[in-house]
């Protein structure tokens, strides 16, 4: 219980084993879909002997090999092993608490500035504020109170998922009309960032070229293995109609966007293409459907409104020129 805890750069393939492992893999810390997020991935592992209790990668832009928070990307930051997990609770926090206070110094050190997150459910977050009690001319630590909305245990029935549903969602998953759209396994890169566009623009947001970057390697890495992207079509003009795209953890689907045009929104096609999203997620394996977020009142009930349950989840700033406790 005594053993000390080292921090040390670790190779992708190590982190991608604990990963592997780890009841917190989610896709948001897959190594090979941060290696299609960020120009360079600086990995860091915490040992207690020759044990990895856990590792915290941190992703560098590809302007200037400064750490980043990739675009759509949630949950960034440490996780920790299936073996620590297995402890009981006081075991489990106590070499929580130490691999933590190890990797602080060494983070402090190495980078000016980070932001990251804690796991869903990771609320502890008193190694940060102890050491702005202890260590705070050196570098200081803000933290945040986040929530996203999630349905677990998906692989229940299609019944008993739709029972969970609010009155409203469920008519929006009758579509309004008698056309139904129709799936398409085949879409063009240039047709997702056109209907991605499409309700920016209707609401004067400014879309910039990192944005669409983002979108496209989020994209790749669905397309290659790490996810999926499913499409309807208009059936009468063939244009795309929506899409959803996913990213998949080890036991969890996140729902990284999912859009509907202007010609078919007011039908509740964004809810049919969720739940078919949430389907697909079903089909393959995961057990978790995350909607990546519910901190806006709309947004947020939009989501609760499939029978997602809100869950905590912290996000953390590190600054070395800011003074003070958080």
């Amino acid at each position: 219980m005594s053993a000390k805890i080292r921090v040390e750069s670790i190779s992708k393939d190590r982190a991608r084993e604990l990963w592997h492992e780890s009841p917190q893999a989610t896709a948001f810390t897959h190594p090979d879909i941060l290696d299609h997020c960020a120009r360079q991935v600086d990995w860091w592992g915490a040992w207690r002997s020759e044990d990895l209790v856990a590792v915290w990668p941190i992703c560098c832009s590809y302007e200037h090999l400064k750490p980043f928070n990739p675009t759509f990307l949630y949950y960034v930051g440490p996780l920790f092993s299936r073996e620590i997990h297995r402890f009981k609770y006081h075991r489990y926090q106590a070499i929580r608490q130490k691999a933590l206070e190890a990797f602080l110094p060494v983070l402090v050190e190495r980078y000016d500035h980070l932001k990251f997150a804690m796991p869903p459910g990771e609320t502890d977050v008193r190694a940060f504020e102890w050491w702005n009690q202890e260590r705070s001319a050196s570098a200081n630590f803000s933290f945040k109170p986040r929530h996203t909305a999630r349905i677990r245990a998906i692989d229940r029935s299609t019944e008993e998922l739709y029972s969970d549903f609010a009155r409203n969602r469920k008519r929006d998953l009758r579509l309004n009309g008698h056309i139904q759209p129709v799936r398409s396994e085949r879409w063009e890169l240039n047709e997702l960032i056109e209907l991605h566009n499409e309700p920016m623009y209707r609401q004067g947001i400014d879309i910039s070229e990192k944005r669409i970057e983002a979108l496209c390697r989020i994209v790749t890495a669905a397309t290659r293995g790490h996810g999926s992207v499913l499409a309807w079509r208009d059936p009468e003009n063939g244009q795309l109609a929506s899409f959803i795209i996913l990213l998949y953890g080890r036991d969890e689907a996140n729902d990284i966007l999912c859009v509907a045009s202007d010609a078919w929104r007011e039908r509740g096609l964004a809810a049919w293409t969720t739940w078919n999203g949430l389907l697909q997620a079903r089909s393959e394996g995961k057990r978790i459907f995350d909607f990546n977020g519910a901190n806006s009142p709309r947004r947020a009930a939009d989501k609760h409104a499939f029978g997602a349950r809100a869950e905590l989840y912290f996000t953390v700033t590190m600054d070395r020129s800011n003074d003070g406790v958080a």
